[in-house]
């Protein structure tokens, strides 16, 4: 076991720290059978990092990119569960550079500093925000026109 207490390295902001937002989610259960959900937004600090599961998915319907994180912090990070009164939570949201992970897979690492989890998060949605192009639209590409499109006739 580490005798080295990592806790101001890992939430120094000229380090390693870094800010992100966790959304709670409480689920409650109408008289419908219909899931409702109450977000909570809390701020955090922590270590946040893209892991290497960051693959593109192709299918006959569309496109994806997984994308995947990993957050240490000591921000009670959870995972579906009950509390001592028997209200049911989702796992946590984390929002983090424009796009919503989702916990997935949580360690206790509080060798490393009291309270630390490592939490591997993956995209919420399939749609990730992208970063702009060159020209600021469409990365330059002017659909209308044959040569950036499928409209370009076959040469034989």
């Amino acid at each position: 076991m580490p005798y080295i207490d990592l806790t101001s390295i890992l939430l120094d902001p000229e380090i390693a720290g870094e800010r992100f937002k966790v959304v709670r989610r409480r689920e409650n259960v109408n008289p419908f059978g219909q899931s409702i959900l109450t977000p909570q937004t809390f701020s955090a600090i922590g270590q946040v990092s893209p892991t290497g599961r960051n693959s593109l998915i192709r299918e006959q319907a569309f496109s994806a990119q997984e994308k995947t994180i990993k957050v240490i912090t000591n921000f009670k990070l959870i995972g579906p569960s009950k509390d001592s009164t028997e209200q049911a939570y989702q796992a946590d949201l984390i929002f983090w550079k424009g796009s919503y992970y989702i916990v997935g897979e949580l360690s206790d690492y509080s060798q490393y500093g009291a309270g630390f989890v490592s939490a591997d998060c993956s995209s919420f949605d399939w749609t990730i925000a992208s970063t702009q192009g060159p020209t600021g639209s469409n990365f330059g590409f002017v659909f209308n026109l044959n040569s950036n499109s499928a409209n370009i006739p076959l040469c034989y």
